[in-house]
Formats: structure tokens, C-alpha cells, sequence
């Protein structure tokens, strides 16, 4: 679709160098575009580097790059006292290292972009013993390719692969997914938790609990006899559930 976005620019272009006398307007070329393109799917992938799912990608500018190589790729690991270049995973169920915007900074240090390692084990350090700290460290170094992620690198090979986009502040989801609606994301410089829970962090002056039945057991009707794959604080619904006498939808 991208594509075809860039197809009827290059068109447009075409038809205004051949046939000078009838130049195409900006109305014209905007309707044209229209007419083509008829959706833009803008896949927007959160606590992801470009090159943490593309470093290995063909033709794009990534971690075979001499731009890359230059400053960042080889990184001190200071728990296992050891140096660490870009290394693949496999494991698609990992630790999210911090995208937090007090410690990205820290992690870039001043453009030398070469204590991401380092900083993330320190941070770390204080919620796991130091082989869990390290491997949420290395984990800062790791890429995936094809073979994890295929289907991304699908579209990427089927569509358009930005490889020179930014987000809109060094930090977490909140204000970068804000700023990809709305080109700025205000006061908003962190994840925030809801007024009333749930917490990322216990809070000691309120938590109030939010559990409701699931999507599926609450169109499970009359069927509703068990909470498997539920969790806890919804099998007091069961009763509820059960005794309303709906027929179950047949969702699926």
C-alpha cells in the first residue's frame, strides 16, 4: 500500500516531465492518490529498536552498515567483565529492557551511544540477582531476524521498510504512541498508570481491584460452568454468568 503510495507520486512526476504543457496540479496529483490508495496501515511497534527486528534485514541501513559500526556496536559489559557486539535470539518471550526517559539518556551518553549494557544491568541490579541483571544488560545488544519474526519482515519485504524513522522523544509508549496521532505528546514524558489502578508498583494508599469477566466467558452465557484459561477474581462471576440464562454467542 506504501508502495502504491510512492508509485503514483513517481506517476505524477512522470506525466508532468513528459507532457509539460499540461502540468499536473496539486489537486490532481492528490486525487489521483486517493483514487490508488484506498488504506495506510502505519505498524507501530513499542519497546523495539529498528535495528532489534531489522538488523539484519537486506538493503537496509542496519547493523552491516559502516554507520553502525562506528560507534555503539561493541559495548562493556561490566558484570561479566566482558565486551558484547550485536548477538541474535531466538526467544520471542524476553525481559523488556527500560525505555524509560530518565535512564535513555543515560543509555545513549551523549551520542557515543555505548553504555546501553552497562546502564541497563545497574537498573536492573535492583530487581534481579546480577546473572538476571546481566541478561536483561545483553539483552539491550540482541537482535532478532526471519526466522522469529516472520511476518514483519514479510511486510517489510511485501511493503515499505522505514529504516530512518525516529520516535518523537528518547522514552517509553505513552508519549511516543500520543505523538504518532497527535505530532506532539504535550506534558506526557512517561507511562502513567491508571487514577485507580491497576499499578505497575503497589501503592499503599488505594488499589482498587479491576477484575470483570473476560470477553469469552461473559458471552459464554448459560454455558459458563468453569474459569479456565480466566483468572482468579472472575469465578465468583461463574454463578452470575451461568444464571442469567443467555444463550452463549458463538463468538468464534
Amino acid at each position: 500500500m506504501m508502495r502504491s503510495l510512492v508509485r503514483a507520486l513517481a506517476i505524477g512526476a512522470a506525466l508532468s516531465l513528459a507532457t509539460p504543457v499540461i502540468a499536473v496540479g496539486q489537486d490532481d496529483a492528490a486525487a489521483a492518490l486517493r483514487a490508488r490508495v484506498r488504506h495506510v496501515f502505519v505498524i507501530y511497534q513499542e519497546n523495539h529498536s529498528f535495528d532489534n527486528y531489522f538488523g539484519t534485514y537486506p538493503g537496509a541501513d542496519n547493523l552491516a552498515t559502516a554507520e553502525a559500526r562506528a560507534h555503539g556496536f561493541r559495548q562493556y559489559d561490566p558484570i561479566g567483565k566482558t565486551w558484547v557486539t550485536p548477538f541474535r535470539i531466538t526467544d520471542p518471550d524476553i525481559e523488556s529492557p527500560s525505555q524509560s526517559r530518565t535512564i535513555i539518556p543515560a543509555k545513549m551518553n551523549g551520542g557515543a551511544m555505548d553504555a546501553f549494557v552497562s546502564t541497563q544491568e545497574r537498573l536492573s541490579e535492583k530487581k534481579f540477582d546480577p546473572a538476571g541483571a546481566r541478561d536483561v544488560g545483553l539483552l539491550t545488544m540482541a537482535h532478532y531476524d526471519c526466522d522469529t519474526i516472520p511476518f514483519l519482515w514479510k511486510y517489510a519485504h511485501a511493503f515499505t521498510l522505514f529504516d530512518h524513522i525516529f520516535s518523537a522523544m528518547a522514552g517509553p509508549s505513552t508519549p511516543n504512541a500520543v505523538a504518532l496521532i497527535a505530532a506532539q505528546s504535550g506534558a506526557i514524558t512517561d507511562d502513567l498508570d491508571p487514577a485507580y489502578g491497576p499499578y505497575s508498583e503497589t501503592d499503599k494508599r488505594y488499589q482498587v481491584p479491576q477484575r470483570y469477566p473476560t470477553l469469552m466467558l461473559a458471552l459464554a452465557g448459560s454455558d459458563a460452568t468453569q474459569a479456565t484459561n480466566d483468572t482468579e477474581g472472575v469465578a465468583r462471576d461463574l454463578g452470575a454468568v451461568a444464571a442469567s440464562g443467555r444463550e452463549p454467542i458463538p463468538w468464534g
